[in-house]
């Protein structure tokens, strides 16, 4: 894959990054934001391409969203709120 390539995977993954982290500043979790994160960082695996920018804004949505989920939990919203 060329550079230009992946950094257009990373353009995408940095604005789905953004829009979890703005569901997350309006207090709900970003379940399916996190995962599309994932998806895409394991599709660019399965073609033998690892990038280190996808990966931690993957691995830091999913943080986020679970310390969202527990503290909804803690207030005893169990939807998670929705």
């Amino acid at each position: 894959m060329k550079d230009l390539e992946l950094k257009c995977y990373e353009e995408i993954a940095k604005k789905i990054h953004a829009d979890g982290v703005e569901t997350l500043a309006g207090g709900n979790p970003c379940t399916y934001t996190a995962s599309l994160l994932v998806y895409l960082e394991e599709y660019l695996k399965t073609q033998s391409i690892e990038s280190s920018i996808i990966t931690a804004l993957a691995d830091d949505l999913l943080t986020e969203d679970q310390k969202c989920k527990d503290l909804l939990s803690e207030l005893g919203d169990d939807r998670y709120g929705y």
